[in-house]
């Protein structure tokens, strides 16, 4: 049990350090990556969303808010298998704030949406063997006015 214990918390090391190196860099882009302990992060896409599909449920931010969606996409460049934890993020806006991440139980269940909805797929916990990459959705909540920062 305690080596298992170890092992998660060298993970989550590495993730930590990862997402560090990532905010450390002064200018984050779309398709910059950022590498750390064999695993590389990269920033695939970030976009405003009206609505957003999640287990066959559409949801929305509410009124006044709009979502964005961040896709990460995380490879293994290490010869071992490795469990990559859930994310967490923070975006920052035009006018200098910032929001972390939400879940999409949070957000407004809406009916009767025809067109305009995105797939959201989670970030969730999973295991990434050697060679290979995961890709997931950060969900962020801000007011309409602001745009992310890019």
């Amino acid at each position: 049990m305690f080596e298992l214990i170890l092992a998660v918390a060298e993970v989550l090391l590495i993730i930590a350090e990862a997402l560090r190196r990532l905010l450390k860099v002064k200018k984050v882009g779309v398709g910059i990556p950022v590498g750390v302990n064999g695993l590389r992060l990269t920033l695939f896409s970030v976009k405003e969303v009206k609505h957003v599909e999640v287990n066959g449920l559409t949801r929305a931010a509410g009124d006044g808010f709009k979502l964005v969606l961040a896709r990460l996409l995380v490879e293994n460049l290490g010869r071992k298998s490795v469990k990559v934890p859930s994310f967490y993020g923070v975006l920052t806006t035009n006018l200098k704030k910032s929001y972390e991440s939400i879940s999409s139980s949070l957000l407004n269940r809406r009916s009767g949406v025809w067109g305009g909805v995105t797939t959201y797929r989670e970030f969730l916990s999973r295991r990434v063997p050697p060679g290979s990459y995961v890709e997931g959705d950060l969900l962020f909540r801000i007011p309409k006015n602001e745009k992310p920062v890019k």
